[in-house]
């Protein structure tokens, strides 16, 4: 979170990195299909 308060463009990155499997399967247990759940995390 430091980077993105510094406005570091890897920031984003970096969450999604980290953080992007458990957004996926959050999204895919609340809209039920793979394609609509990546569009979601990716947004």
């Amino acid at each position: 979170m430091q980077l993105v308060q510094k406005g570091d463009p890897r920031a984003f990155e970096l969450l999604y990195v980290r953080h992007g499997g458990a957004a996926f399967s959050l999204a895919y247990r609340m809209v039920g299909k793979q394609a609509p759940a990546e569009d979601v995390v990716q947004e």
